[in-house]
């Protein structure tokens, strides 16, 4: 016998039978809500059939309930047979299901176009009699002869779909036990909702292929874990908000891909080997912090070799400090965060260099070897990491740091130096004028009433005197100051008015361009480089690798 389903009548195709088998009402209650059929109650009596000798059900529209019902008979012959075989088709909606029977809905004698369930509710509510018995049908799909002495009373509900999206679960509450089927994203969206709805609903499919993404927050882990659980077949969770106290517990939950820890700086610090634990284990971390501004981490050495996959992990902003041990270490800073590492002892009582992009901090017999490292912190002086500069249209940090002397007057604080190291990461055309121009614009900068130059050839050369006061700490000759007047800044603003926006846009332009020529000055890395003649101090604390 068939099974029938809302958008699953495909067992109905073909299916030929005798005509009591199908039969209009003569009596039809019952109740109907937006546009569906509820609960009816049918009655079949004393009925006029159809006349046709046998119908078959020749189509069939799931994504309508619609079926084609055609009625056949012999038209003409006689006695000794013969005639034509006539056909006529029948359009019907299913909208109802009473055990092996369903309610059909036409509209009138051989029509061509199905009914909606709003036409049906109409008949119910009215009670028209006259619209039921031409509109409305029983069809018994198990063959069975409907009567037409008497009479069979049925009681229909709405026909059931197979399956229902989000969508309709959120547009209508399902009454009775229902399966999803949808795509992740929908699921997603809908989770609160399928929660509230979970005693009704069988079961979910997700719709996509592959192994399909759904993202919850760490409340929505508990709240709607009773759907959740309903959801079959391979799927991956993101869970976001955990706190650290319940990220071993949201990590080892079935399905759970990755854990989006959320949490202070300082209690991610203080569970920082467990996180590794959990890596190690084959779980998928990122870890956020709550903190404001951009916090240090301080650890050892021992701690940073150990668990430098979480540290790796976390995708926060934040500057890390690392303490040096007593025996020697290789020291690995991680990559993206300005990693210092600090030594006990006075600058005096080390030895540094720097080869191959690895610095050497030796005491004794102890030496330490540091990569991607932005500062070395000894008791009495920090020292400045760079990168070897390059030139003006492929900086390094090494051009950046020359940069923080030149226009700011001081050495660059780690923090901000990464800022730019990750900068040219990211970015790795950026030429070093427009890095000299961001430090022109810098608030820093721009917020010291000194660096309101005249836009004049007097403003130019107080430019002049100043970057060299800044850079090297001395004074510039007459002839120096001609030089970058008449050979840069000069020729930049030759024949635009002072006092308009032409002249100060390219005015700053060739400030930031006479900053890019004089940067790159060896007198500058001869005064504060780090080398085996002028070891690390107040005065030497460049190192470059």
């Amino acid at each position: 016998m068939p099974t029938v389903s809302s958008g699953q009548l495909d067992s109905l195709l073909n299916m030929n039978f005798a005509v009591p088998t199908i039969a209009n009402l003569t009596y039809l209650s019952g109740s109907a809500a937006n546009g569906s059929v509820g609960s009816v109650t049918a009655k079949t009596g004393t009925t006029t059939y159809p006349t046709f000798d046998t119908m078959t059900v020749t189509s069939i529209d799931d994504s309508t309930n619609t079926i084609v019902v055609t009625g056949y008979y012999t038209s003409g012959g006689g006695y000794y047979g013969g005639g034509t075989t006539m056909s006529v088709p029948w359009v019907y909606t299913v909208v109802g299901k009473s055990g092996n029977d369903l309610l059909l809905a036409a509209n009138g004698a051989a029509a061509l176009t199905a009914v909606s369930n709003a036409q049906v509710a109409a008949d119910i509510q009215s009670g028209n009699s006259a619209l039921l018995s031409k509109d409305l049908f029983v069809f018994a799909i198990d063959n069975s002869s409907i009567g037409t002495a008497g009479s069979q009373t049925l009681t229909f509900t709405s026909l059931t779909p197979s399956s229902e999206t989000v969508a309709m679960v959120t547009a209508s509450a399902p009454t009775s036990a229902v399966a999803v089927v949808d795509s992740a994203a929908n699921v997603q969206a809908g989770l609160d909702t399928l929660q509230s709805d979970a005693a009704n609903i069988s079961g979910i499919t997700l719709s996509d292929s592959g192994t399909p993404a759904i993202t919850v927050s760490n409340a929505q882990l508990t709240s709607d874990s009773a759907i959740l659980a309903k959801i079959s077949g391979s799927y991956s969770l993101t869970v976001t908000g955990v706190p650290i106290v319940q990220t071993s517990n949201v990590a080892n939950t079935a399905h759970v891909g990755l854990t989006a820890v959320s949490d202070s700086s300082s209690n991610v610090v203080a569970a920082l080997d467990g996180l590794q634990s959990l890596i190690s284990a084959g779980h998928t971390l990122s870890i956020g912090f709550t903190d404001s501004g951009t916090p240090n981490l301080s650890i050892g050495a021992a701690q940073l070799a150990a668990d430098s996959a979480v540290l790796n992990d976390i995708t926060s902003g934040y500057t890390l400090t690392v303490a040096a041990g007593t025996s020697a270490a290789n020291i690995t800073g991680i990559a993206g965060h300005a990693t210092t590492v600090t030594f006990t002892g006075n600058a005096s009582q080390y030895t540094v260099s720097a080869a191959n992009g690895t610095v050497t901090v030796s005491n004794g017999g102890v030496s330490d070897h540091l990569t991607n490292v932005a500062a070395i912190k000894f008791a009495d002086f920090t020292e400045i990491v760079a990168a070897t500069p390059g030139a003006a249209s492929s900086p390094t940090t090494g051009n950046i740091t020359e940069l923080y002397s030149a226009v700011l007057a001081r050495e660059p604080d780690v923090g901000g130096l990464a800022f730019y190291q990750n900068f040219l990461q990211k970015n790795p055309g950026t030429s070093l004028q427009t890095f000299a121009t961001f430090f022109l614009n810098s608030s820093e900068y721009t917020s010291n009433s000194a660096h309101n130059y005249a836009q004049s050839t007097a403003g130019d050369q107080q430019f002049i005197i100043d970057s060299y006061q800044n850079l090297l700490h001395r004074t510039a000759s007459a002839s120096e100051i001609s030089f970058y007047e008449n050979n840069v800044l000069a020729p930049a603003v030759a024949g635009l008015p002072a006092g308009t926006a032409a002249y100060a846009s390219a005015q700053q332009q060739a400030h930031a361009l006479m900053l890019v020529y004089f940067s790159a000055s060896s007198e500058f890395l001869g005064d504060v480089q780090i080398t085996a003649q002028n070891p690390a101090s107040a005065t030497h604390w460049l190192t470059l690798t």
